[in-house]
């Protein structure tokens, strides 16, 4: 099984969910003054790569340290969409060729 990585990286200007603010970054500390380099983050959950446990919606829900590590790993089907433009609609046409292909 080949395992892929779907992380993405936080940065400056970095898509997120519209209306919610993007990520900021500021140095903290320097190694000139405080002899190490720290960087404080603020950003909103839904930045980046994540996942939405079910306390997120549901009172009393689950939180992400109750969900075994496993409900995270599966098959998936990597679908080519780099000829679609944003908001461009993926056809189950396009999911079913490229199950086909697999």
């Amino acid at each position: 099984m080949q395992v892929v990585d779907l992380t993405h990286f936080l940065s400056q200007g970095m898509p997120v969910y519209p209306g919610t603010e993007g990520p900021r970054f500021e140095s903290a500390n320097t190694y000139e003054r405080d002899g190490f380099q720290e960087t404080r983050m603020t950003m909103y959950t839904h930045t980046g790569t994540h996942v939405d446990p079910p306390a997120h919606l549901f009172p009393g829900g689950a939180t992400l340290d109750r969900l075994p590590i496993t409900q995270f790993v599966g098959t998936a089907l990597v679908i080519d969409c780099t000829d679609l433009r944003e908001g461009g609609r993926i056809a189950m046409d396009r999911v079913e060729r490229r199950r086909a292909d697999a």
